[in-house]
């Protein structure tokens, strides 16, 4: 192959490599249009700051956000929201986190008054009643 020849078989790699570019750059783009926009839930964690620190380039939450940390935190809010009552086995089922993670977010959850207990059911297999948890009043 001579060297003119390897020169157009790199222009025509480039050309390409441009045209996929385009292409790529035009799916983004669609996707961002079509992505659902930035709500509180699914919006980056807010940025807490101690007493007195204020004003040093923080974000302060605005009391009425409802404070996810995490991913998971996000999927188990967002699945309350839908179902608005779900035991930790209907969110294991429909969200796939581990059951380790699903109850050690709920605490967390919990804590910061996100989500309540909403009751038990009994458990099937005769065991300790299963929870029901539900979005705490007025989050």
């Amino acid at each position: 192959m001579s060297f003119t020849e390897k020169v157009d078989v790199l222009d025509l790699l480039i050309n390409v490599l441009k045209e996929h570019e385009q292409k790529l750059d035009e799916i983004t783009t669609r996707l961002e249009e079509a992505a659902p926009k930035k709500t509180k839930l699914n919006s980056a964690p807010v940025a807490h700051t101690e007493r007195g620190q204020e004003g040093q380039g923080m974000n302060h939450p605005e009391p009425s956000i409802i404070l996810v940390r995490t991913e998971n935190e996000r999927q188990i809010v967002t699945h309350l929201i839908r179902e608005v009552y779900a035991t930790a086995p209907r969110m294991i089922e429909n969200t796939g986190i581990a059951e380790a993670t699903l109850y050690y977010s709920l605490k967390q959850l919990k804590k910061r008054g996100v989500v309540d207990v909403a009751g038990s059911v009994s458990n099937k297999n005769g065991g300790p009643a299963v929870k029901i948890w539900k979005l705490k009043e007025g989050t």
